[in-house]
């Protein structure tokens, strides 16, 4: 990768296939417009253009598109008992990521959507984040990489109890003023 600056630097790839190379912005990257090269035993083949900002915040999805319900487990605390379940679920006849229907059981019970990104961590202060899902806000309880996972960003959500009931709501994420693709789950 090539930055603003002219310095060029190697980006540590997570995946490469046909149609897709997943890499890492290397650290010292300045923000602008940056060349990205990709090379096959010190061959270019292939190139193209990038920028480079502190904050771009981006929610994984689980079907990968940058939509729908996002890749992200939900974090209850019930009776001082901790637990995770799944948000997504995988419908055979379609073959597509669909919300799974969240329960946010009995008064007391203390529900997070934990979602995961990227492009958050330059993030200037907790201060600087904030959500909403569907339409109301939700305080933000973490925003830290996701630990043991490389260039990888965890966000804690807090589901607010008064959704009780609404169904299929949007989760808008935004880090610095700038907004995350919106992402999908369904409450009960």
């Amino acid at each position: 990768m090539k930055d603003a600056n002219g310095t060029e630097r190697a980006a540590g790839l997570f995946f490469v296939s046909a149609g897709q190379v997943n890499y890492l912005i290397p650290a010292g990257t300045v923000n602008g417009a940056a060349t990205v090269t990709l090379r096959r035993n010190s061959v270019d083949t292939a190139q193209g253009s990038v920028t480079i900002d502190t904050i771009a915040p981006g929610i994984f999805t689980a079907n990968t598109s940058g939509s729908g319900v996002p890749a992200a487990v939900l974090f209850r605390r019930r009776n001082g008992v901790d637990t995770f379940e799944q948000v997504a679920q995988l419908n055979t006849t379609t073959n597509t990521f669909e919300p799974k229907e969240i329960d946010l059981g009995p008064d007391g019970d203390v529900v997070f959507l934990i979602a995961f990104g990227t492009g958050i961590r330059g993030l200037s202060s907790l201060m600087g984040a904030s959500a909403t899902i569907g339409g109301v806000n939700a305080p933000i309880g973490a925003v830290i990489p996701a630990p043991g996972f490389e260039g990888l960003d965890q966000i804690n959500i807090f589901i607010p109890r008064t959704l009780i009931g609404s169904g299929l709501v949007n989760v808008v994420f935004t880090a610095d003023m700038k907004p995350a693709n919106t992402v999908q789950i369904r409450l009960k």
